[in-house]
């Protein structure tokens, strides 16, 4: 049991407005697939006071109109309650439909932001988190959930259950590969095992822990919460809330690092358990733009760090990046390779945005996957 921040205790079961409210932010960019089946887990979740907001990126396909239609579908005829342009939503959006969203249960409130064109996952959702933190109800935090994640029915509860306990800025879900199974009760690695990977800078498979939370450098931003009162101390001392200048890949460790220089904690909570595709946006496994972003803004973002920090990526990352190129030669992705030795040399001359290159993204990927086959056979 806990007291929520409106002042009511959560295990009697308040009213759901006298929960906080969190905003969850999905953002799409010709993915309406993969977010109809992200808005589908979404409705089933247990929480009672959430506010659901899509944000399509520039999207060339008809994403918006088959996202209408599943709102159609799922919340009545003519019940996307909000329906705006950029400008609209950056405003606070219009005063009759934010009237409306407050009067409906949680999974009835969808707002369907479009922007005209692609801003990537930062943009996008510095849109998204403007709007939750200047509506007429502002949001108590932002969830920001890809859309090629589902959710399990009592992540959110346990996120905000956890963050209210521990009165940290910002925590990450338990983040499993779609279709694994999440192991019953506590479960943790060898110590020895946790240990080499960090050593190695090797990413740590998902583990449910005897505490439901634990200290993490970085949140990870598929699934990825925030008090609203430290994203509006980050946009105060940055003009930002996500890097715009990374487009893609790692905003979530640069607003991890922000935050944690102002004062705010950063959590995995255990127990919040999410589903993820991985990379299902930028193309995939072994696409390109997750190669080139990835690389490039770990070197951008070095010059946010120590310069212990600093000498690690700029120094010491090189050789193994230089391994990764090595090895998609060896497999003849030369698309990715040559994706990766760009990332390096704009990273090193500090150009940033989005890439030059990007958006002829799906013809790369398809030229780097028909390259893979060829070395498998």
């Amino acid at each position: 049991m806990f007291v929520s921040d409106r002042g009511s205790e959560i295990g009697h079961q308040p009213a759901p407005e006298a929960w906080p409210l969190v905003a969850i932010s999905i953002l799409n960019w010709n993915g309406w697939k993969d977010t109809l089946e992200c808005l589908e887990s979404v409705r089933q979740l247990d929480y009672p006071n959430y506010l659901t907001l899509v944000a399509d990126n520039g999207s060339w396909d008809d994403s918006t109109q088959r996202i209408k239609d599943w709102a159609g579908r799922k919340l009545g005829e003519g019940n996307l309650l909000g329906d705006y342009d950029r400008a609209t939503a950056l405003q606070g959006g219009k005063e009759q439909a934010e009237q409306a969203l407050d009067q409906v249960s949680s999974p009835g409130r969808l707002v369907l932001i479009r922007n005209e064109e692609n801003l990537g996952f930062a943009g996008g959702n510095n849109v998204t988190i403007h709007y939750a933190l200047s509506r007429r109800n502002p949001a108590d935090f932002v969830l920001l959930l890809n859309n090629d994640a589902t959710v399990s029915p009592n992540c959110l509860t346990r996120l905000v259950e956890t963050l209210q306990k521990t009165k940290a800025g910002m925590a990450e879900a338990a983040i499993f590969q779609a279709g694994a199974q999440a192991p019953e009760g506590p479960w943790i690695p060898p110590h020895w095992q946790i240990q080499f990977e960090r050593f190695f800078g090797e990413e740590m498979g998902p583990f449910l822990a005897r505490d439901n939370y634990q200290e993490v450098i970085a949140a990870h931003g598929s699934a990825m919460i925030m008090r609203s009162e430290m994203l509006r101390a980050v946009f105060s001392a940055k003009g930002e809330y996500l890097h715009e200048r990374f487009f893609m890949y790692l905003e979530d460790v640069g607003i991890s690092v922000r935050a944690q220089k102002l004062g705010y904690r950063c959590i995995r909570v255990n127990d919040a358990v999410v589903w993820h595709k991985g990379a299902a946006s930028s193309g995939g496994k072994y696409n390109c733009r997750e190669y080139y972003y990835s690389h490039r803004n770990a070197l951008l973002l070095s010059r946010e760090l120590s310069r212990a920090g600093w000498f690690i990526v700029r120094v010491m990352n090189l050789p193994r990046t230089l391994g990764r190129v090595a090895k998609n030669i060896i497999y003849r992705r030369f698309v990715a390779a040559h994706a990766i030795v760009s990332g390096l040399i704009d990273g090193y001359c500090g150009v940033d945005g989005k890439w030059k290159q990007h958006d002829r993204g799906r013809s790369l990927d398809r030229t780097s996957e028909n390259k893979t086959e060829e070395s498998q056979e």
